[in-house]
C-alpha cells in the first residue's frame, strides 16, 4: 500500500508549494474513499445506495457534533490531566 496526505501535514501545511508536480498528480487522484467504496461496489459487497446512506450517516453526524460544539461548555473533569491531579 502507498500512501499520502491529500492535504498535506496540517492545516497550516500547502504541500503544492514545496511539491508542485506531486500534489498536481495527487489532486487529479481518486480519494481513498472513492477507491476503497468502488472495489466494494464492484465486488458485490455493498451497492452504491447503501454506500450513500453511510456517506450521508456520517457527514449528518459530523454537522450535528459540529453545531453541538457551538454551544459545548468545558468541565475541568474532561481533562486527562485532571485525573492525574495527585501523582508526581
Amino acid at each position: 500500500m502507498v500512501c499520502y496526505r491529500r492535504n498535506g501535514h496540517n492545516e497550516l501545511d500547502q504541500p503544492a508549494f514545496t511539491q508542485p508536480k506531486l500534489y498536481s498528480k495527487i489532486s487529479q487522484h481518486p480519494t481513498t474513499l472513492d477507491v476503497f467504496e468502488k472495489k466494494l461496489i464492484e465486488e458485490g459487497t455493498m451497492t452504491k445506495e447503501e454506500c450513500d446512506e453511510i456517506r450521508k450517516l456520517t457527514l449528518e453526524s459530523y454537522d450535528k457534533d459540529l453545531k453541538a460544539s457551538e454551544t459545548y461548555q468545558k468541565k475541568e473533569s474532561d481533562w486527562l490531566s485532571s485525573k492525574w491531579s495527585g501523582y508526581k
